[in-house]
């Protein structure tokens, strides 16, 4: 599951970078100004843990966007797929199961996000949130109450702010520092007693990391 996303992450990035080169060339170069849609691409460069004892990865995401002329470019709407790893412990609410069972996990996740951003000069500062959906993977290689791996899902929030540099008309590179927070709804997950999953319930997972950010305006 880790190897597909993370290649379908790679394949989609590729390919939106370069559909707007192919129709920059077909229209011609006939204005000077930085259009409003964009679409970006982010890593982590320091990998925050939130969670004690437990790890979390920084994710990997790819959002597209716009900038509405009608606000003067100080609003954008962002969609975004981000993608994040780690192992955490669902069961640490649950009194039978021993309490250092941490799990790998994966999660893939939507996010819609509004943003305000100064619009003028080179550098441009912003801020913004978004809500998402998500669905959690887990594995329990060692089956410790009997069921192997299951999934949960999560309306996860975040928060964040950065600021990016015009390389050029149609490029900018950009810090952004981000904070998500997921909490898992184990209501449906089968092959668990009502009070264990009520207990998995109370699990929050936090992820804090900043970005290098590569934004492709057309």
């Amino acid at each position: 599951m880790k190897k597909t996303t993370i290649f379908l992450f790679i394949f989609a990035a590729i390919l939106l970078l370069t559909l707007p080169v192919a129709a920059d060339q077909q229209r011609g170069d006939k204005s000077k100004d930085k259009t409003d849609a964009y679409f970006a691409i982010s890593v982590p460069l320091t990998p925050w843990n939130a969670v004690e004892k437990y790890h979390l990865a920084s994710p990997l995401s790819a959002r597209g966007g716009l900038f509405l002329a009608s606000t003067g470019k100080w609003v954008g709407v962002e969609w975004e797929y981000t993608y994040l790893a780690g192992t955490t412990n669902p069961y640490e609410f649950i009194p039978y199961v021993p309490g250092d069972s941490a799990l790998p996990f994966s999660t893939d996740m939507a996010f819609i996000n509004t943003l305000l951003r100064y619009p003028d000069g080179i550098f441009h500062p912003y801020i913004g949130v978004g809500v998402g959906a998500a669905i959690l993977y887990f594995e329990d290689q060692h089956q410790q109450t009997g069921i192997s791996s299951f999934r949960a899902t999560s309306s996860p929030v975040q928060f964040f702010a950065g600021v990016d540099f015009d390389l050029s008309r149609h490029w900018s590179l950009g810090l952004r520092y981000r904070h998500i927070s997921i909490k898992p709804n184990f209501s449906e997950v089968r092959g668990f007693a009502e009070p264990a999953r009520e207990s998995m319930n109370d699990l929050r997972l936090n992820s804090q990391s900043v970005l290098l950010e590569l934004k492709r305006f057309w």
